[in-house]
């Protein structure tokens, strides 16, 4: 038998397609092994980068502040802080609101711009006023961006 009358026997063909198939399916696994060991190899890069950044921050946060007021520098009233730094910034038509609570006072004001909100939380701490919380957002007015700012203060300890 020659080889082209074993190419035409039909159990040719089908060992044929059944190799084809073998192939073909081996080059698909290996495709998905390489995958996998890519995503493996970034999913530890990910881990290797937080890992660094957690670290950070712990260093970070175990340094003293150097902004921190000193004993003799505490507010006695932070409401009347508070409302001292607003109205020497001029801010007391974008007050939303102003109020003693428990845990603090809440400052919330509207349609300021960065170098108000920087000059606003520079008087702050200055004063002796830590945020506890705050919240900033980003908000369209007309064709700029303004900030609107929740800030929840109490005095440094």
């Amino acid at each position: 038998m020659t080889l082209s009358e074993i190419r035409e026997l039909p159990e040719a063909k089908k060992l044929f397609k059944l190799i084809l198939g073998a192939v073909l399916l081996w080059i698909l696994a290996l495709i998905l092994f390489l995958q996998a060991l890519d995503l493996n190899a970034q999913a530890r890069r990910d881990l290797t980068d937080a890992d660094k950044v957690i670290n950070s921050s712990i260093v970070y946060k175990a340094y003293p502040t150097t902004n921190t007021p000193k004993t003799g520098d505490s507010v006695d009233d932070p409401y009347a802080a508070v409302s001292e730094i607003v109205a020497s910034l001029g801010l007391e038509d974008r007050i939303l609101q102003l109020s003693t609570q428990s845990s603090g006072v809440l400052l919330q004001v509207e349609r300021l711009y960065g170098e108000e909100m920087v000059q606003l939380v520079t008087l702050f701490e200055s004063r002796g006023l830590l945020a506890k919380t705050a919240e900033l957002k980003a908000l369209p007015v007309d064709k700029e961006r303004l900030l609107t700012g929740t800030f929840l203060l109490e005095t440094a300890k």
